[in-house]
């Protein structure tokens, strides 16, 4: 027989503790402790999913800054698929991107060029409130942003909503 049981039967000999109320007691000790261990595992998962989300949007950030600086042309790429994205109405566009960024964008000015649906005037602006690495068109009908940051942003929000709906539920 276990040490506890035969303690328990002992403190019983003597009258200490009924062995039945000190079984209940022990039982829900324990699922007290259970519950209060899932609520607490259930919380470091939640925690563990932010840091994750977290984790990947500056390992994006940091990817396409550095895919930017080997290959320049990503730059144009970039300013190609937010072109290709939208249906511009035929007149003035204006293409705002980072000065920094600008000589790139301007070197690869016959690819992005060619992505447009329609004929546009495309006016090439530096302009400093453009995050690095993306861009932000004027259209005739509207504004369109391609920051870096804004996608990152749309990302990042697609992953909490995916990840808070698979949170474990709790038994």
């Amino acid at each position: 027989m276990g040490r506890i049981v035969k303690a328990g039967k002992m403190e019983q000999a003597r009258g200490v503790v009924p062995l039945a109320e000190n079984r209940e007691s022990a039982v829900a000790e324990a699922a007290a402790l259970i519950i209060e261990a899932r609520a607490a595992a259930d919380a470091e998962y939640a925690a563990a999913k932010d840091a994750a989300v977290i984790l990947a949007r500056k390992m994006a950030e940091r990817i396409v800054g550095r895919a930017v600086e080997l290959s320049p042309a990503v730059m144009g790429e970039i300013v190609a698929q937010a072109l290709a994205s939208v249906r511009a109405r035929p007149g003035a566009v204006v293409l705002r991107v980072h000065p920094e960024d600008l000589p790139a964008v301007d070197q690869s000015r016959t690819v992005w060029l060619g992505k447009l649906a329609t004929t546009a005037d495309v006016r090439l602006v530096a302009d400093p409130k453009v995050g690095r690495h993306g861009c932000v068109l004027d259209l005739p009908g509207g504004r369109m942003d391609a920051r870096l940051g804004s996608q990152l942003d749309a990302l990042e929000k697609a992953l909490r909503e995916r990840t808070r709906a698979a949170v474990p539920a709790s038994k």
